[in-house]
């Protein structure tokens, strides 16, 4: 049966296709992505001139897909070490605030973590199948019996339930993985993140061709078995179209040979949380190539803004306000990974 979908998703993915180019190696740095994504000579030329090129993917249902990339100069352990240094790589008028999780997490790793008076008082009209914000039932029910004092206080006693839920969610996955989050009960159908993270990653199907080890880390945590030196949870606050959104990730960091013909260092960030909009997001940030070099990112997000009868409408706005800001990511992430590169213990 998974034979039979795999090959029927193959067929019906559009194809991008363009002449492959090779490195001084010999080896074409983007194969791992053919044929499902292609990176042509013209967009290997743009970027070899200094430009952040984007390019939206096809996508369906509530997905977004975009792709990234831009030249770069840095030695792989240094990619991979300024991943570990997420709150220097990540922090940005866009991201004001990015906050890395000890291991094991620990109730301060959230102390920065606050709502907008906004989310407060959409918690106080919460109901399961109507909140304006991601929680589930019982999330939503114990949040709301919190909510019972009025005034500042009432306000503090409702920041702190929701930073003891957040650690909550955090252990929970870290013992059970994504399959022991609850679902969440926001609209009238709930979503799980477990299923809507498979479907992205069954979108993407050059992981389970090239990493299919990434793939079991993705879908199977902690049921395979991650060395933590190359794994992290951090929190982050981030702006979309001006509204504060925070969220939960889990990154793992995977350095291939060489030789190997795949990206020199992979890292993979999936949310596992999000006050508003996604249902779940994917992120891939590869280093690729060994002359020139290439910083390839793609990201596949499921936003619950999509679908209805102006859902066609909707996307065309989205998809470019996700190319517009793609620019400056990833403009900006190439910018941080290049400089000052300094030694960071995971």
């Amino acid at each position: 049966m998974r034979s039979c979908a795999w090959t029927a998703l193959l067929l019906t993915l559009p194809l991008l296709t363009a002449t492959s180019a090779q490195d001084r190696t010999g080896v074409d740095p983007f194969a791992a992505f053919r044929p499902w994504i292609d990176v042509t000579p013209d967009d290997r030329a743009r970027a070899d001139r200094g430009e952040t090129v984007v390019r939206i993917l096809p996508s369906r249902g509530r997905e977004v897909a975009v792709l990234a990339l831009a030249a770069i100069t840095v030695a792989p352990e240094t990619f991979a070490a300024r991943f570990h240094a997420i709150e220097e790589l990540r922090t940005s008028a866009r991201s004001p605030a990015t906050r890395r999780f000890s291991n094991p997490p620990t109730r301060a790793d959230l102390d920065a973590m606050r709502l907008t008076p906004d989310d407060l008082a959409s918690i106080r009209r919460c109901r399961p199948g109507d909140c304006g914000v991601k929680l589930t039932v019982a999330e939503i029910q114990r949040l709301r019996r919190a909510a019972g004092t009025t005034g500042p206080e009432g306000d503090e006693a409702l920041q702190q339930a929701f930073r003891d839920l957040v650690f909550e969610r955090v252990n929970t996955y870290l013992a059970e993985g994504l399959t022991g989050l609850a679902p969440y009960a926001d609209k009238a159908q709930g979503v799980r993140t477990a299923d809507a993270l498979a479907r992205l990653v069954e979108r993407s199907p050059y992981l389970a061709a090239h990493a299919p080890t990434l793939v079991r880390i993705l879908l199977d945590f902690p049921r395979v078995p991650v060395d933590s030196r190359d794994s992290f949870l951090y929190w982050a606050e981030e702006r979309f179209n001006g509204r504060p959104v925070l969220s939960v990730s889990h990154v793992s960091i995977v350095r291939n040979d060489p030789a190997s013909g795949l990206p020199l260092v992979m890292v993979a960030g999936k949310q596992l949380f999000a006050t508003h909009y996604n249902n779940a997001s994917l992120g891939l940030t590869c280093l690729v190539g060994q002359g020139p070099q290439y910083l390839l990112y793609v990201n596949r997000t499921e936003v619950d803004l999509l679908g209805g009868f102006f859902g066609a409408f909707k996307r065309a706005i989205l998809e470019g306000r996700v190319e517009r800001e793609a620019v400056a990511l990833v403009g900006g992430l190439r910018t941080r990974i290049e400089a000052r590169p300094k030694e960071v213990s995971p």
